[in-house]
């Protein structure tokens, strides 16, 4: 894969996330929200994991396994939700200055949704990403013209902006 293509991959991929933590680096609210809302992805992840583990027979059953994931991603999404409006219903009893550091706003479902979606990319797309640098470029036989890397990271971006909307939807 040419080096062009790689870097260009590469920034169409992680757009989102980098230009979330440059935008919002001097909040510190935000990155704490970007990191638990990345944990609570990789939880939800690990929960599928061990449900394909726990049953052998079904490890080539793709209809089986994707749903699971996404169950395991949206009761993750979930319970991540449910104890960020624990945190912030206990911050704003104990705290004179509620308006200081608004927990309840448009800026931390985005920021929660890209947390989300940055583990979705460095999971789905670093993989990717890895395995094309070996190669000279790996086409896939339905479409000849554009790369495997640069078709992941188009999905990678796509699916960034749906975790974000999922994660707005869930803060209304």
């Amino acid at each position: 894969m040419s080096t062009a293509l790689e870097f260009g991959s590469f920034f169409l991929a992680f757009a989102p996330i980098s230009t979330g933590l440059l935008a919002l680096a001097t909040q510190p609210q935000f990155i704490i929200l970007l990191v638990a809302s990345s944990f609570f992805f990789l939880v939800g992840q690990l929960f599928a994991a061990l449900v394909w583990i726990a049953i052998p027979p079904l490890y080539q059953t793709l209809a089986f396994h994707l749903p699971v994931r996404v169950i395991g991603t949206e009761a993750a999404r979930y319970f991540f939700f449910k104890l960020y409006e624990a945190a912030e219903s206990r911050f704003s009893v104990k705290s004179d200055h509620v308006d200081l550091y608004p927990m309840k706003d448009i800026l931390s479902s985005i920021v929660s949704g890209l947390g989300f979606g940055a583990m979705y990319t460095f999971t789905f797309y670093g993989v990717i990403l890895r395995r094309s640098a070996d190669r000279n470029g790996s086409y896939s036989d339905r479409c000849e013209q554009i790369p495997i890397s640069m078709l992941a990271a188009i999905l990678s971006l796509l699916f960034q902006c749906l975790h974000t909307l999922f994660m707005v939807a869930a803060y209304d």
